[in-house]
């Protein structure tokens, strides 16, 4: 989920939140579940 906003010709806000579920299997762990969350925030100037 995700928004962009541009306040200003040359200005972009963009916010971005992430939920993540996987499951990572290796020899040492065969039943790894894996689970975050991810907050972006991101200024860009263009020119």
């Amino acid at each position: 989920m995700g928004v962009e906003w541009q306040p200003l010709p040359s200005l972009e806000l963009v916010t971005m939140y992430m939920l993540s579920s996987r499951r990572f299997e290796d020899f040492q762990q065969p039943d790894n579940q894996q689970r975050g969350e991810l907050l972006r925030l991101q200024a860009q100037l263009n020119f």
